[in-house]
């Protein structure tokens, strides 16, 4: 299952909101701060575009299609 998601960095005090397609959640980190996940556009060679989450920068998030 993949998901559409916008997300505030800062733990979600940014202003500004980045929107990652097609993200492939792997599972959580730490005692359940957040997400880990993989994200395709992120992805290069020296990259494995594994990102973290936190529950708190989440803004929306849609299932992909």
């Amino acid at each position: 299952m993949r998901f559409n998601l916008e997300y505030r960095k800062d733990n979600g005090s940014a202003k500004e909101i980045n929107i990652y397609n097609n993200v492939e959640i792997l599972g959580a980190y730490g005692e359940n701060e957040g997400y880990m996940a993989r994200v395709p556009e992120r992805k290069y060679a020296n990259d494995n575009g594994i990102r973290k989450f936190n529950y708190y920068g989440i803004v929306h998030m849609t299932l992909a299609r």
